[in-house]
């Protein structure tokens, strides 16, 4: 089961989706680690980088490259560079909160991380606001309005239009419908873009390193492997002859089409023109996923028991069942007796 993963341009690699095929003695040191490895973040997903310069965005219609500039996170949203998915896994698998700071262990180097060493490392700014849970800084913040207000349907529309897509007048059937759900942010996600839209100073060092936190055994995907690189390189980790993808393919690129999608807009780079989607128009399509190519393929299940198994599985169960019937049955009539001075 030998799936060959191999990629383009600068760096070049190969995995295999099994495990005796992977060397894990040169990216552990101990039989627990390589253990806790297999178990939980072989077979897990990693996000797919992504980046964008801006320069193909026009300042007269898209304002939120000005409000990156503005908060110092324009370079790295434009960071693209090789990334390992295999030394990804490894750091997140390897992966100690405690206190404040992140530990971890790749081939054999210890790396620590605090807010401050992420702010340095990708270069951006340090100090503003550090959000503790979900509670909001301001006291006129309101989620549910600030969420609507990104929309250009009112919040009556807005449902009017997923009653339509989803069939029916049920509004609790719109709310649970998992379509419905999957388009929800958490609440850190839209403090997080209120601050952006208000220009809020926030502290990014901490946010990254948190979410980083986050990603533990329990959680599906796992983000942030084109800036893992540079955290490896700032601490010296040998990158040579390890699997290795590029961000030179189109699809890592944020563009205008995928922006389009989001938003639900149609914008025409050539005249410059905005067309807003209508109720009556076709939603864009969520962008398909393009990450098998640095995702190796899930293990084969083991077959689903055919309905001969599940009818032998009843069979002996009742038999089963019906003696140990017989055995109480049994006990009971010498309970009985017993009782009775026999």
């Amino acid at each position: 089961m030998a799936s060959q993963l191999s990629s383009k341009g600068k760096g070049k690699g190969k995995a295999s989706s099994s495990r005796a095929l992977l060397d894990l003695s040169r990216l552990f040191t101990t039989k627990s680690q390589q253990e806790r490895y297999e178990t939980y973040f072989f077979q897990k997903k990693i996000m797919k980088p992504k980046y964008s310069t801006f320069v193909s965005f026009p300042d007269d219609v898209f304002t939120f490259p000005t409000v990156f500039e503005e908060l110092g996170l324009s370079d790295l949203i434009g960071y693209n560079t090789n990334f390992y998915p295999e030394l990804v896994k490894v750091f997140y698998s390897n992966m100690v909160k405690k206190k404040g700071k992140l530990t971890s262990v790749v081939k054999g180097v210890p790396i620590s991380l605090t807010a401050s060493n992420i702010s340095a490392i990708f270069e951006i700014p340090t100090g503003g606001h550090k959000f503790v849970e979900t509670k909001a800084p301001w006291e006129d913040y309101s989620k549910h309005a600030f969420y609507y207000s990104l929309s250009r349907l009112s919040e009556h529309q807005f449902y009017n239009k997923r009653k339509k897509s989803f069939g029916g007048d049920n509004l609790e059937h719109v709310y649970r419908s998992p379509i419905f759900q999957s388009m929800h942010y958490t609440d850190s996600e839209i403090m997080l873009l209120y601050a952006i839209n208000t220009y809020f100073r926030v502290d990014w060092g901490l946010t990254i390193l948190s979410h980083m936190m986050s990603h533990d055994e329990y959680v599906e995907g796992l983000p942030y492997a084109h800036f893992l690189t540079k955290i490896f390189c700032h601490f010296n980790i040998n990158l040579e002859n390890e699997l290795c993808f590029s961000m030179e393919k189109h699809s890592f690129r944020i563009s205008i089409k995928q922006v389009n999608r989001k938003m639900g807009v149609i914008f025409n780079h050539w005249t410059h023109e905005i067309k807003y989607l209508d109720n009556e128009d076709e939603e864009p399509q969520p962008e398909g996923h393009s990450d098998d190519e640095f995702n190796p393929p899930s293990e084969a299940q083991p077959d689903q028991p055919s309905n001969q198994m599940i009818m032998d599985y009843l069979q002996g169960f009742r038999t089963d069942v019906m003696i140990e019937i017989g055995h109480l049955s049994s006990r009971m009539d010498r309970w009985e007796l017993s009782q009775a001075g026999y």
